[in-house]
């Protein structure tokens, strides 16, 4: 689940290394903020109807709830770096990218 103010949704995530992500540039165009940095930032990238749906923007901050492989439940706080679209509406409007040492976190 990702939570902005009152408002909370479920989301999909996919953990990326940024520096390797240079061939899919093409496929995830950010239209607001920036792209992901680093591999330890604490910052993601948000679909743009997801980032509709919370009304989040670059710079805000946002909480994400997640299961982890054990079965409990952690959440951390990250800032939104920035807004992405791809060509499929449905993966922009629940999903987010973040930087695969914040997954593991």
């Amino acid at each position: 689940m990702i939570g902005f103010g009152e408002t909370t949704v479920a989301f999909v995530a996919d953990a990326v290394d940024p520096a390797k992500e240079a061939a899919l540039k093409l496929a995830f165009g950010i239209v607001e903020g920036k792209d992901l940095s680093s591999t330890s930032a604490s910052e993601v990238i948000i679909g743009r109807g997801l980032a509709q749906n919370l009304g989040v923007k670059p710079g805000d901050t946002v909480s994400l709830l997640a299961t982890t492989s054990s079965g409990g439940i952690n959440a951390i706080e990250v800032k939104v770096a920035g807004i992405f679209i791809t060509a499929s509406k449905a993966y922009d409007d629940s999903a987010l990218r973040l930087p695969i040492g914040l997954a593991h976190s």
